[in-house]
């Protein structure tokens, strides 16, 4: 479509009615061949888009037209026809794509229903996540400090023990030293 454009349309030494026909005689039956068959997309729409500069009807009109005046002649046909039997085989087949599509489609949009379900849940989480950081912050701290006190604890017992230890020594020299013992 763009050589279309650069050759024939912005040409100044054409005049319109030689473009026109030059767009009616080789690019209209050129770039419509088998258009009864085609599939026609968002960006075959936009392509085939150039009747402005021109001044006539859209490529796609016509297509669509003749892809209409197909339809009619498959519904006018008795039944058995081959051209009929392979279009309602790909219709067949088209409508089960369509189905497992739509399916798909209504999947997706009852879990996206679902979301924001889930993201307050998360949120919830989060929340409980964070309160039991604070609350396992202040059991570490708390730990620490049994940590300490134990610490303090055991220091005092061992102060303790020597303290008794040394008693007890001090007992036994204040006996000896009293009473010598006969050696």
């Amino acid at each position: 479509m763009w050589t279309l454009k650069l050759s024939v349309v912005v040409k100044r030494e054409l005049s319109q009615k030689e473009k026109l026909s030059i767009y009616q005689s080789i690019y209209i039956p050129t770039l419509s061949y088998g258009r009864e068959l085609w599939v026609v997309t968002e960006r075959t729409r936009s392509s085939l888009d150039i009747r402005g500069e021109l001044g006539v009807k859209p490529l796609l009109f016509r297509i669509e037209r003749s892809q209409l005046r197909w339809f009619g002649h498959l519904v006018r046909m008795p039944p058995g026809c081959f051209p009929q039997e392979a279009v309602d085989g790909d219709i067949v087949i088209l409508s089960a794509q369509w189905e497992r599509r739509r399916t798909a489609m209504k999947q997706l949009h009852e879990q996206q229903q679902l979301l924001p379900a889930f993201v307050s849940e998360l949120d919830v989480i989060s929340a409980n996540i964070a309160h039991l950081e604070g609350d396992f912050e202040e059991m570490e701290s708390r730990l620490v400090y049994l940590e300490t006190l134990c610490c303090q604890c055991e220091e005092r017992t061992f102060k303790q023990h020597h303290i008794n230890k040394l008693g007890v020594y001090k007992k036994k020299k204040s006996k000896h030293l009293i009473h010598p013992s006969v050696c």
